[in-house]
């Protein structure tokens, strides 16, 4: 997810945190609140303070929806960077027959959606893979679990597309599905690691002409 649209969302999120006192769900509010700080400082680093201010909210509000700190960031990987993740790839996925065109399509959208500052934050699924999986079981489950629904997801479009006659006969689709999640995955860290936009997408452009390969 990966950061589709993990850019854009970003922005959204920024966007749409209410201001103290507005009449929005403060469940929503904390998500949005406790996402962006975990966004821009990883989960260990992300202050329940911080998540207050931006919230608008008090302590017992955090506390009467979750249970503590480790509950709010299960909450925020389940209904926040599961979403941003499912909801880009699924959009293209059903938007298009070819699944090699909705993949290209979703590469496009990351590269039109990548800045300097995103690029450099990096995506928010492996980076609280790295951050959290050594550490908490609970976290290594539900990460583990985004990338093996990710991993599903393709994999199901190109057997489709392999039905349809739009994808080689030849193709494993769970092998392919797998190396698009590493790749994608591989670009994000290798650019976020030398801060380069212009790695990105050049990584990115390699892997949407690595994907004319499996056409039929």
């Amino acid at each position: 997810m990966h950061a589709l649209i993990r850019n854009s969302r970003s922005r959204a999120v920024s966007e749409s945190i209410p201001a103290r006192g507005a009449g929005t769900d403060m469940r929503e509010s904390l998500l949005n609140a406790a996402f962006e700080e975990i966004l821009r400082s990883g989960f260990q680093a992300a202050g329940l303070s911080a998540v207050l201010r931006r919230a608008g909210a008090t302590k017992g509000a955090l506390y009467h929806h979750f249970e503590n700190k480790d509950a709010l960031g299960l909450a925020v990987i389940d209904e926040r960077v599961r979403e941003e993740v499912f909801d880009a790839w699924l959009r293209e996925l059903e938007a298009h027959r070819d699944p090699v065109d909705a993949l290209q399509a979703g590469l496009a959208a990351l590269c039109d959606a990548a800045t300097e500052v995103t690029v450099s934050r990096g995506c928010t699924l492996e980076n609280l893979s790295t951050e959290m999986s050594p550490v908490s079981e609970a976290f290594r489950e539900r990460i583990q679990g985004i990338y093996r629904d990710w991993r599903a997801l393709v994999r199901r479009a190109l057997e489709r597309g392999i039905k349809r006659g739009y994808v080689a006969a030849d193709v494993s689709p769970a092998d392919e599905a797998m190396m698009f999640v590493v790749a994608l995955q591989g670009c994000t860290v290798l650019a976020k690691n030398e801060r380069s936009l212009e790695t990105y997408r050049a990584c990115l452009g390699k892997l949407a002409g690595r994907l004319d390969a499996l056409r039929a």
